[in-house]
């Protein structure tokens, strides 16, 4: 069990980095602004902004407390408000910065610190692309379909499904498992090795809610986080048969599946699947 966890703690560390840098992975940063970007069109940054759902029971209404960042896109404008000290952040404190940002990077994408708190940031990107890699962390990607993607030449693929099923949760039920033939009942039962509270929602090895579960071997990891830091909601029966298709479906691919069962309001639900 000692060994395992060290390698669930290294795909974690290396998936993080990963995600840090979605989808601007190749793009250099320069006093804030992003060189060589697409350029966007700031009507489709005021859309994004009015795709973002607010706690009305607060005046002014704010993003809601249980939510550390809040994404959201409309035509080529993608947004992130990263907010991990969950400080009050209003609509027009956001509309500041995007305004702010607009003028400091015309053109560009860039990141820049709330005027009033720079621990708050906004980040403007660009969309990821129909067919690149993160096409499927797009925040209006269709929830429950499948993203497969082939990754370039010389990257790991998933070379070992079955090493993705059996690493769900370390594998309570792993005699269970070597037994099966059916690669639906196989994952099914993988993931009743998961911890659960009373209503079948996933919850952490140390059996409390989490944002964040991952397992795997250097063959298949299976990654699992909200995309805005609140606690993972979904349940197990309900995601079970769904991560199953999508390892079907992308084979050797790495994969993406958006899923309903963030706690916050403008979250969801991002499984991974990748080769290392």
């Amino acid at each position: 069990m000692v060994d395992i966890n060290i390698k669930m703690i290294a795909h974690h560390v290396i998936f993080i980095a990963l995600i840090s840098l979605l989808p601007t992975e190749s793009l250099a940063v320069d006093k804030a602004c992003y060189k060589d970007h697409a350029v966007l069109i700031p009507k489709d940054c005021d859309g994004a902004i009015k795709n973002i759902i607010f706690d009305t029971t607060t005046k002014p209404p704010q993003l809601f407390l249980n939510e550390g960042e809040v994404r959201t896109i409309s035509g080529g404008c993608s947004l992130v408000v990263n907010n991990p000290s969950r400080a009050i952040v209003t609509e027009a404190s956001i509309r500041k910065a995007v305004d702010a940002l607009i003028k400091q990077c015309p053109g560009k994408g860039g990141k820049l610190g709330f005027s009033d708190n720079p621990k708050v940031v906004l980040e403007i990107r660009q969309r990821a692309p129909p067919g690149t890699e993160f096409e499927g962390y797009n925040p209006d990607f269709p929830l429950e379909k499948p993203y497969c993607f082939q990754v370039p030449k010389g990257k790991p693929e998933v070379t070992d499904q079955r090493a993705c099923i059996e690493s769900v949760h370390y594998i309570a039920y792993h005699k269970l498992i070597k037994t099966s033939s059916s690669p639906v009942n196989l994952t099914i039962s993988a993931f009743a090795g998961m911890f659960t509270d009373t209503a079948g929602v996933i919850m952490g090895d140390d059996k409390k809610p989490t944002n964040t579960i991952v397992a795997g071997s250097n063959k298949c990891t299976l990654y699992m986080f909200t995309t805005d830091q609140s606690r993972i909601k979904v349940v197990q029966k309900d995601a079970a048969p769904l991560i199953v298709t999508m390892l079907q479906q992308c084979g050797t691919k790495s994969g993406t599946l958006n899923l309903k069962g963030a706690e916050g309001a403008n979250g969801r639900v991002i499984v991974r699947t990748y080769g290392y």
